[in-house]
């Protein structure tokens, strides 16, 4: 088709404002009319007058395909559902144009004069030559090579807003190849529209779905955007954008009724990239484990993103389910989030990469509920992270890591927390779990803003030096110095007897090594090979104990508890054995050393070890300034470190 419309339009209210066809009645060329009986869900379409006369006594039966002509005993109707002409837009309305080829039924432009609507009444080829001279008494027809156009009026007289709109975007637009004819056209919604659908939505070309105020004149402007055009999905192959093409939808509040365990909300196919902005996704159904799935149910690679967007589920089995790559910019979660073995994220068996930045995840989260979870669908594998967001503080944990699939997840956070505090940093997967510490702290080491911090990490017994080497979150220092020998140096206590060997922990770094290339190098902190026997890291003698809560008389203590004595500055004592301490200081905390064991009435603490690993980047020497990327590395199961992510450059 030469001429292609660049625009369509969907209002429900409009649509149903539309006067409907009546019997008996006389007709002039450019009046609009619907169906009188109401006709099948998606068969709802507009007509316009092409040749006046008086209507039958029944109704005709209407021709639904796009452009088609319907004769009504002396008036003949052509279908012209959601065009931009009759819609108050003659902005969007194609101009004649010479050299267009072959012209389809249906097909409405202006003249370049741009005073007179005409609708292609006989299809052929036409513009072969120059503009026409147009006939612009309505109803009257003008030759133009082998196509006949139809006058039907002064553009003047078409300036009702959604005066032949579609009732439903999911058809004829959505679903309807032959309305969706162009690639990147605009689907105007009304912000007063509303409609039900039983089938999945699959659009038929790239575009983009826009909610406007219905009675704002067009063209439209930003002010102009609206957020309250309803979708209502119902059935569980009611899917939106469930295709494989690129899109952007702005202002839909897309509602799941369905009773079914599992519906693709908003799922984006193949290489799709799927835009949202100011969407609401919602389950109205209080049926248990429903679940909001964002992104390819199909896992072959489309790529969901979502802005200021709002998630709403109804029970607190419910959750959102996270397939593939998905996106969030400033959304929120709403509604009764959370249940020990139901999450707020609950991935799937697919590869997930999920990024959240500026979202709200703390409201209506019911106490004990996990940040991710495995949910009952496979277990996932891949990358979430959440950078700045709002989270509650009484999780139970950030991930569910009983779930022995969960060794090839790995959940991050960065800078997300619960209160007015900004330092708070984790990595999570089934090797090893890495929090922000303000208790255990070395003495002039970290501070992030103004509050001296750690990194804790606590081994599972998944890790191990082969496969399962935990990598713990990056630690950055700037490097000004070429050309000579830089030494970079991480500091630690551990929760044990004795130092930690390098094949137990140990620190990797990443510089600028070439002077001609970006090309990175690597110094290793390891042992030299996967048969070499690792080496005792260096004995420290730096101070953790300036954060630590002092230790109590007749105190029950739990393992893992951390304790000062300003008998013994400096040091961390750590409880190994749970129960009360003694109703006075032992003795034995005066002298221990560290790795020394104390009992303490019925609980037994031990002296943390204390490390530092100096990695000298001499082969080659730093060729370039830049950042230097300090990579600490855990290979040794079920143990507790805390590590200071201020390392020494010298």
């Amino acid at each position: 088709m030469a001429y292609t419309e660049t625009a369509l339009y969907c209002d429900s209210v409009a649509y149903a404002a539309v006067t409907a066809w009546a019997a008996t009645t006389a007709y002039t060329a450019g009046q609009i009319r619907r169906q009188l009986a109401a006709p099948a869900a998606g068969s709802e379409r507009c007509f316009i007058c092409i040749v006046a006369g008086t209507s039958g006594g029944t109704e005709p039966t209407w021709v639904l395909t796009k452009g088609a002509k319907t004769t009504d005993s002396t008036v003949t109707w052509m279908e012209c559902t959601a065009l931009p002409a009759l819609n108050g837009d003659s902005a969007n309305t194609n101009a004649w144009k010479a050299s267009q080829g072959s012209i389809v039924l249906g097909v409405l432009i202006k003249n370049t004069a741009a005073d007179h609507y005409f609708i292609c009444t006989t299809a052929g080829t036409g513009g072969t030559g120059g503009e026409p001279s147009w006939n612009t008494t309505t109803g009257g027809t003008t030759a133009d090579s082998t196509v006949t156009w139809t006058c039907i009026g002064a553009i003047s007289s078409f300036s009702t807003r959604w005066a032949a709109a579609a009732k439903m975007l999911q058809n004829p637009i959505w679903n309807g190849v032959s309305w969706m004819v162009n690639a990147n056209m605009t689907v105007f919604i009304g912000d007063d529209h509303s409609e039900t659908a039983t089938t999945a939505y699959t659009p038929s070309f790239p575009c983009q779905v826009l909610c406007v105020d219905h009675t704002a004149a067009f063209p439209l402007t930003s002010a102009n955007l609206k957020i309250t055009a309803l979708l209502t999905l119902i059935g569980g192959s009611a899917n939106f954008w469930n295709g494989v093409l690129n899109g952007y939808v702005y202002g839909l509040q897309i509602v799941n009724s369905t009773s079914t365990t599992q519906q693709v909300i908003a799922g984006a196919l193949g290489s799709a990239r799927v835009y949202f902005e100011q969407c609401l996704f919602s389950l109205t159904t209080a049926t248990a484990n429903v679940r909001l799935m964002l992104g390819d149910n199909a896992n072959v690679g489309g790529v969901c993103t979502f802005r200021n967007c709002t998630f709403n589920i109804s029970a607190a089995s419910q959750n959102v389910l996270i397939n593939g790559p998905v996106r969030m910019e400033g959304c929120s979660l709403t509604g009764s989030f959370g249940g020990s073995a139901n999450q707020i994220f609950s991935g799937a068996g697919v590869f997930v990469n999920f990024v959240a930045e500026g979202c709200d995840f703390s409201t209506n989260v019911s106490s004990g509920a996990n940040l991710v979870g495995t949910g009952s669908s496979g277990q996932p594998y891949g990358y979430m992270l959440f950078k700045d967001c709002l989270i509650r503080s009484d999780y139970t944990a950030v991930y569910r890591g009983g779930d022995a699939g969960m060794a090839q997840l790995v959940i991050e956070l960065q800078r997300c927390d619960s209160g007015g505090t900004n330092y708070r940093n984790e990595r999570h997967s089934a090797l090893a779990t890495e929090l922000t510490s303000v208790a255990v702290i070395r003495t002039n080491g970290a501070v992030d803003g103004s509050t001296a911090i750690s990194h804790s990490i606590a081994a599972s017994a998944n890790a191990f030096n082969g496969s399962n080497v935990f990598g713990a979150m990056p630690l950055v220092i700037w490097n000004a110095t070429t050309g000579a020998n830089r030494n970079v140096t991480l500091y630690g206590i551990a929760n044990d007897s004795r130092v930690p060997t390098n094949d137990e922990l140990w620190l990797d770094a990443e510089y600028l090594g070439s002077s001609s290339s970006p090309e990175g190098s690597y110094g290793r902190g390891s042992k030299a090979n996967i048969l070499a026997t690792g080496s005792v890291l260096t004995a420290d003698t730096s101070a953790w104990d300036s954060a630590a809560t002092a230790r109590s008389n007749t105190t029950a203590y739990v393992v893992g508890n951390a304790i000062k004595l300003a008998s013994n500055p400096g040091r961390i004592f750590f409880c190994t054995t749970a129960g009360t301490s003694a109703g006075s200081e032992p003795g034995g905390y005066a002298t221990a050393v560290d790795g020394g064991s104390v009992t303490d009435g019925t609980a037994t603490f031990r002296a943390g070890c204390r490390f530092s690993q100096t990695l000298t980047l001499s082969s080659p020497q730093p060729g370039q300034a830049g950042y230097l990327y300090c990579f600490p590395k855990i290979g040794r199961a079920s143990t507790m470190y805390y590590l200071d992510p201020k390392v020494s450059l010298s």
